[in-house]
Parts: C-alpha cells; structure tokens; sequence
C-alpha cells in the first residue's frame, strides 16, 4: 500500500480495511495460542515448511497433504525466508516487521526449540531412520494444524508497523503480522516484545470487527461513526497552520484559475 499527499488517519484506516476485504471476512470465535519468541519463530518456519512440501506434492502431482515437516525442510524454509526475502512468506514476513527479534543461530537451537513445543503439546516429533536426510518429521497438534491449515487455503499475509513519537526519545511502536484467510485474521502481535529482547507472543483467530478496531487504534484514528454507522460520516479532521497541510493544499487548489484562463 503507497499513500502521498497530506491524507487523514481515518483515510488510512479505511484503505486498510479495503485492502483486507474485511466485509468478506467472517466473525469467527476468538481463538488464541500463546508461545514463547523462539516457538513463535520456529511455528512460523513451520507453516513455510508445510507450504514448500506442499507446492512441491502438487508440482509432483500427487494427492493428497503432507503427512508433516522434516526437520531439513524446517532447516531449509528458515534459511529461505531469510535469504530469499518475499512477505508472501511468513518467516521473512515478521522477519521485515521485527528484524531485531531475529534470533540469531536459530539453526543450531531448532531442535531444543521443537522438543519444548512437542513437550507442550503443540507438535508430536517422530525420529527418523539412522541416515534419513530428511530427520525427524514434526506432526502439527490441533491447533497448529487449524493455523496451517487456514494459511495454506488462498491466505493473504499482512503486516502492519507504526511508530508514534509520544514524548521526546521516546516511541511507542505497533508491530502485527498475520494471515488474512476466509474464516478470520490470525494475528500476531509483536508489540509488547520490547527491541531486541524477548517475551512471549499470542496469536489470535479475529473477526472482522476486532480486526476493524485494532487497525483503528494502531493508525490513530478516530473514525467517529454516522447515526447510520457509516464510518465515512466520521468528523471531518481538525485544520492546522502549516504550508503542506490538508486544508492549505485544499485552499491552493480552489485558487488556481479555471482551464482556458477563465
């Protein structure tokens, strides 16, 4: 999304909205799944994984999904997503996002990271044969597999990265990601995990208006409602003094004369 010229926080949030064809999306159930940083990290690597093996299955023609991920396509879709650059996929999606929460020498921890989250129970890891190149092979539990599942079915991926300057040296930054799928957002929110450091990150099944509230709050607009409801019936935008501001652009256009001299 590209904007230019002097446009309201109102206008933004709207064009957010479109972009994300909210009123197509569904009011799902609220759903959420908490992990510390690197199982986010390692969830996300995941999913790419389970997309690069499915691609593959169906360049193959073969039916059917993936039983699960291997722990060298794990490897691989970590490796991709940082090097191959491309916020259609999700590790270098939060990658762009939050790059100072890039753990570094994930590669040499992934395995630590796999065995917590199949303690927890979000994955189940089957060993793989003495010599398998492909490793271990990870089974997604319920609700990774409703995560992975919703973000292979025609997902939009979305990030979303404010900064505000609220006092002198200090910023207040709003950092989420997700995947925009038929039956709701999943959202991540990196917000709270301060720079560089660590801490946990919950991602969330939305509906539409949650979703509608978060991008409200996140680009700071009010948008005031109509007695309709209509969001574009919102108060129009205080005026202030200023040679590049909305209301003097507005005022230099009207001043220009009329095509043909008139």
């Amino acid at each position: 999304m590209h904007f230019s010229g002097p446009v309201s926080a109102d206008e933004v949030w709207l064009s957010c909205l479109d972009v994300l064809m909210a009123n197509g999306m569904a009011e799902a159930e609220p759903l959420q799944m908490t992990f510390d940083l690197e199982q986010f990290w390692a969830t996300v690597t995941l999913l790419d994984a389970y997309r690069m093996a499915l691609l593959r299955r169906r360049l193959a023609r073969q039916g059917g999904d993936p039983a699960g991920v291997s722990s060298a396509g794990l490897a691989e879709a970590w490796k991709a997503g940082l090097t191959s650059i491309d916020p259609g996929w999700s590790v270098s999606l939060f990658a762009m996002l939050r790059p100072d929460l890039v753990p570094e020498g994930f590669e040499s921890r992934a395995s630590d990271v796999i065995g917590r989250m199949d303690a927890s129970g979000i994955l189940t890891v089957l060993p793989g044969d003495p010599g398998d190149p492909l490793g271990d092979v990870y089974i997604f539990g319920q609700g990774l597999d409703r995560l992975c599942q919703a973000t292979i079915q025609g997902a939009m991926h979305v990030g979303l990265s404010v900064e505000r300057l609220v006092a002198a040296r200090d910023v207040e930054l709003t950092s989420f990601g997700g995947w925009r799928t038929p039956g709701g957002f999943w959202l991540a929110d990196l917000s709270l995990v301060p720079m560089r450091g660590t801490g946990t990150v919950t991602v969330t099944l939305l509906g539409r208006s949650p979703l509608a509230a978060l991008i409200e709050g996140a680009v700071g607009g009010h948008a005031g409602r109509g007695a309709d409801g209509d969001p574009r019936a919102s108060p129009a935008p205080p005026a202030t003094d200023g040679p590049y501001t909305r209301d003097a652009l507005i005022d230099a256009l009207r001043a220009l004369p009329a095509p043909g001299g008139g």
